[in-house]
C-alpha cells in the first residue's frame, strides 16, 4: 500500500461514505417514541421475539448515552396533574429533585416519586465549585473522569448510580441513598477527592449491587420509561447468552479432547471450515435457535457482530485458560508447597515449546500435576531455562522459596550438578531437591542395556525389521493376515519400535513371541512366490533363516520377560498418585526380580529351542578354522567357548549385569532423599528411639518448615493409627496417612 497522502477527492469520497453509512445506521435506530406507552396512531408497535436475531444497530441500552437522552423525556412526566398526586413533601423536593442532599426523610412513597421522575444531570452544566477541598495547601475538586469509568477493553461507560449535590459539594449514590438500610459514605456524602478509587471499590460493592438490584426492580414496577430500554436490553443480553452456550460448549468439547479448531476456511456450509464451525453446524440441525442464528449471521463478513469468529473463539479459549489457571493458583496458595517439572519439545510448525508442569497436594491430600502452559524456547542452555522458570512463577504470583522438589529428564543441562538447571533452581532455593524423572531414568536402563553387546543389537534390528517387511505392502501385510485368521490362537500383529517410548518395544516383543510360527511361515510363503520380486524373496528368505536360529528364540524369550516387567513398572511410575517411597521400592523389586534372572539361562534355552525348533547355536554350526602354530611366535592359552557358553556369558550375562548396573546407579537418585522421608512409611512398625532420630535429622533439613514437636506429633499419630481400621495394603503408605490427617482433620490438633 502507498504511503502517500490522499487527494482532496479520495478524502471527500470516503466521508461521504461514512456519512451514508451513519446515516444509514440511524435510519436502524428506533425512535424514542417507541418506548412510551401511548403511541401516535401513525406509529405501530413492533413485537420482539426472544429468538430474533437482533441487529447490531438496533442495541439500545442504558449505558449508551449518545442515543437516548433520557433526562429530556422525564421532564415531560413532571407536569402538574403527575404532582397534583403526591404529598406536600414530594412537592418540595421537585425543585431540588437532583440533589441528594435535600432529600427528606426516605419512604416508599418517596421512593416512587424519586424514580419516577429523577432525571440523569447534565455534568457539563453542574457547578463543582462547592466541591472544593484542601489537601495542605492543594485544593482538589470533582472531575469530570469520576463519572465515567474505563473498561478494560478502553471503552468509558458513565456511572449512572452516581448523583452530585450543588449544596453539598459531596457524590451520592442514587441507589444506596434510597436503599440502603446502614448510612455509608456515599449515602451521606462522599467528598475524598484524593482517593477516587473508592468509586471504583463501592460499585463493586456487595450492597451496592444488592440496592442497584431492587432500584432496577422498582423502575419496573412504576414503568418508567427506561423499562422498555432495559426490556430490550434484557432481550438482547438473553439472546446472545444464548448465543454463548453454544460456542462456550463447542469449545469445551473440542479442547477437551485436543482436537483442531481450525480449517483451511472460516465460512459456513463448506466443507474445510474446520472441526470448530463443522460442530456449530452439526448442532444447528437439531437446533433451531442456532440454526437461525447461523443462517442470519453466519457469514455476516467482517465489522458485524455473531460471536462466531475465530477471534471471539481464541478470546473465549483464552478466558477458560485464566479462569482454569487461576483455581490452579488458588489451589497452590491453599496449600503453599509445590514441585515443579518442566521438558521441551518441537510441535508440528518446528518451534521449540518449553511445557511446565506443578505438582502439589490438594487439601483432600491427594496429589496432582497441573499442566500451565507452554512456553516458546529460545535455546536450550540451563540460563535460559532458569531464567524462563523465575519468570514464569513471578507471572502466575507463586514464590520460589515454596518450591520443594523440580524433575527434569537427564540431560546434562538439566541433571547437571554445576552448571545444570536444577544446580541453578537450588542456588535460588536450596530445599528445592532434584529427583529425576523416574520413568525416564528407567528407559535409559533399557536403551543401554539393549546397545550394551552385538547380539542384542541385532535381535532389536531383527524386530524393527520385521515390521518394516511386512508394513512396506499391503500385500505381504495381506498374507500375513491370512496367516493369523486361519489359526486359532491370539496372535498380535507386528509392531515397530520406539527410541523413547520402551512400551512400543514391549508390545513389539510380545507380539514376537505370540505369533512367533505364524510370522515364520507368511515370510516362508513368501520367500517360495514366484511372483514377488527377487529382492523381496531374497529379504524373506533372510529373515526365515533368522527365526530358525536358537540364538533368536532365547533373546525373543529373555526379552519378552525383562520388557513386560520394564513396561508394568513404567506405567507405575508415571502415575501421578506415585511417591517417592513407591519409585524406591519399584526400582528395588525390579532390580532383584533381574538378579534372580542371572540363573535362569536354561529354562530360556528350553524355551528358546521350541519356538525356533533349532536344537544347535550358530556358533556350533560354524566350520572351525585351523591355526597355524609358529615356534617362533609366544602362544596364548585363548579360551575357547562353545556355542552356549559363548551365548551365556557374552551376551545373555553382559545384558543382565548391565541391566543391574544401571538400575543401582539410577536409584541412588532416589533413595538419598528418600532416607528422609521413608520413616513414615514405616510408622506404625518403627521403634520410638529410630523414629526420635528420623524425625530430628528431618527438622534439622526443613528448619524452616517443621516444628521440634514433630516427633511428639509423629507418637501421637501413630496411636491415632492403631485404633483405626486401616487395609493391610495401607499400613505402609504415606498417602493415605496424608489422606487420613486431612480428612480427620488432625491437622488442627496443633493448632488448638
Amino acid at each position: 500500500m502507498s504511503n502517500s497522502k490522499l487527494s482532496g477527492a479520495q478524502r471527500r469520497k470516503l466521508q461521504k461514505e461514512k456519512d451514508d453509512k451513519h446515516n444509514n445506521v440511524m435510519t436502524k435506530v428506533k425512535k424514542l417514541d417507541h418506548f412510551f406507552n401511548v403511541l401516535p396512531s401513525n406509529v405501530s408497535k413492533t413485537s420482539k421475539s426472544n429468538e430474533a436475531a437482533p441487529s447490531s444497530t438496533s442495541s439500545v441500552t442504558e449505558s449508551d448515552d449518545s442515543n437516548v437522552k433520557v433526562d429530556q423525556v422525564s421532564e415531560l412526566t413532571l407536569d402538574k396533574n403527575l404532582t397534583d398526586n403526591y404529598s406536600s413533601a414530594n412537592k418540595f423536593i421537585i425543585s431540588s429533585l437532583n440533589d441528594p442532599a435535600k432529600w427528606p426523610i426516605i419512604d416508599s412513597e418517596t421512593i416512587d416519586f424519586i424514580i419516577r421522575n429523577l432525571s440523569n444531570q447534565d455534568i457539563d452544566k453542574l457547578d463543582f465549585s462547592t466541591s472544593k477541598r484542601l489537601y495542605s495547601s492543594q485544593a482538589r475538586y470533582v472531575t469530570r473522569s469520576m463519572f465515567f469509568i474505563k473498561l478494560k477493553n478502553g471503552e468509558m461507560r458513565k456511572r449512572k448510580w452516581l448523583i452530585y449535590s450543588e449544596s453539598k459539594g459531596s457524590l451520592f449514590c442514587k441507589s444506596c441513598k434510597l436503599f440502603q438500610s446502614t448510612p455509608n459514605t456515599f449515602t451521606q456524602g462522599f467528598n475524598d477527592w484524593k482517593n477516587s478509587d473508592r468509586l471504583y471499590e463501592h460499585e463493586r460493592g456487595h450492597d451496592h449491587r444488592v440496592n442497584t438490584n431492587k432500584y432496577a426492580l422498582r423502575e419496573d414496577v412504576l414503568g418508567k420509561i427506561s423499562f422498555a430500554l432495559h426490556q430490550q436490553y434484557l432481550e438482547e443480553c438473553n439472546y446472545w447468552k444464548n448465543v454463548l452456550k453454544r460456542i462456550v460448549s463447542v469449545i469445551k468439547f473440542l479442547g477437551a479432547r485436543g482436537l483442531a479448531f481450525r480449517g483451511e476456511s472460516e465460512t459456513f456450509g463448506l466443507r474445510n471450515n474446520g472441526n470448530y464451525l463443522g460442530f456449530l453446524e452439526v448442532l444447528a440441525q437439531f437446533d433451531p435457535f442456532l440454526q437461525n442464528h447461523i443462517r442470519t449471521l453466519g457469514n455476516p463478513g467482517s465489522g458485524h457482530v455473531s460471536y462466531l469468529s475465530k477471534t471471539i473463539c481464541d478470546e473465549f479459549i483464552n478466558l477458560m485458560y485464566q479462569n482454569i489457571t487461576e483455581q490452579i493458583i488458588r489451589e497452590i496458595k491453599l496449600n503453599k508447597y509445590v514441585s515443579i517439572s518442566v521438558d521441551s519439545t518441537p510441535d508440528v510448525s518446528r518451534t521449540d515449546q518449553l511445557t511446565f508442569i506443578i505438582r502439589y497436594v490438594l487439601e483432600s491430600g491427594e496429589p496432582v500435576e497441573r499442566f500451565l502452559k507452554f512456553i516458546q524456547l529460545p535455546g536450550h542452555k540451563s540460563s535460559i531455562m532458569e531464567t524462563i522458570i523465575l519468570d514464569t512463577l513471578l507471572s502466575l504470583g507463586l514464590d520460589i522459596n515454596d518450591c520443594r522438589g523440580q524433575s527434569y529428564d537427564n540431560a546434562a543441562n538439566m541433571s547437571g550438578a554445576y552448571t545444570g538447571l536444577q544446580a541453578r533452581i537450588k542456588q535460588h532455593n536450596p530445599l528445592a531437591f532434584y529427583v529425576p524423572c523416574s520413568a525416564h531414568s528407567l528407559n535409559l536402563v533399557g536403551v543401554t542395556a539393549a546397545d550394551c553387546c552385538l547380539q542384542a543389537t541385532k535381535f532389536f534390528m531383527f524386530v524393527q525389521k520385521i515390521f518394516v517387511f511386512f508394513s512396506a505392502s499391503t500385500g505381504r501385510w495381506s498374507v500375513l493376515l491370512r496367516h493369523i485368521e486361519n489359526s486359532n490362537d491370539t496372535i498380535l500383529l507386528p509392531k515397530s519400535l520406539s527410541q523413547t517410548r520402551w512400551s512400543a518395544r514391549s508390545d513389539a516383543c510380545r507380539a514376537l513371541l505370540s505369533g512367533y510360527e505364524l510370522f515364520y511361515e507368511a515370510l516362508k510363503e513368501i520367500s517360495l512366490n514366484p511372483s514377488e520380486k527377487p529382492a523381496t524373496k531374497v529379504e524373506a528368505l533372510g529373515l526365515c533363516k533368522s527365526f530358525n536360529k536358537l540364538e533368536t528364540g532365547i533373546m525373543t524369550v529373555f526379552w519378552n520377560d525383562v520388557l513386560q516387567r520394564f513396561d508394568k513398572t513404567s506405567k507405575t511410575l508415571q502415575k501421578v498418585t506415585i511417591n517417592l517411597c513407591d519409585v524406591v521400592l519399584l526400582y528395588k523389586s525390579l532390580l532383584n526380580y533381574v538378579n534372580e534372572l542371572r540363573d535362569r539361562f536354561d529354562d530360556y534355552e528350553v524355551k528358546g529351542k521350541i519356538i525356533s525348533k533349532c536344537e544347535n547355536y550358530e556358533k556350533d554350526e560354524q566350520r572351525k578354522r585351523n591355526i597355524s602354530k609358529r615356534l617362533d611366535k609366544y602362544i596364548e592359552n585363548d579360551v575357547i567357548l562353545e556355542g552356549k557358553e559363548a551365548m551365556k556369558i557374552n551376551t545373555f550375562f553382559v545384558i543382565i549385569d548391565k541391566l543391574v548396573l544401571e538400575l543401582s546407579e539410577r536409584s541412588k537418585a532416589y533413595t538419598e532423599i528418600d532416607s528422609l522421608f521413608n520413616f513414615f512409611s514405616d510408622l506404625l512398625f518403627i521403634c520410638p528411639k529410630i523414629l526420635k532420630e528420623r524425625t530430628k535429622k528431618l527438622v534439622e533439613k526443613y528448619s524452616n518448615d517443621l516444628e521440634d514437636e514433630l516427633y511428639e506429633e509423629c507418637l501421637h499419630f501413630k496411636q491415632f493409627l492403631n485404633e483405626i481400621e486401616i487395609e493391610e495394603s495401607d499400613k505402609k503408605s504415606p498417602s493415605m496417612f496424608l489422606k487420613i490427617l486431612r480428612e480427620k482433620k488432625l491437622f488442627q490438633l496443633s493448632q488448638i
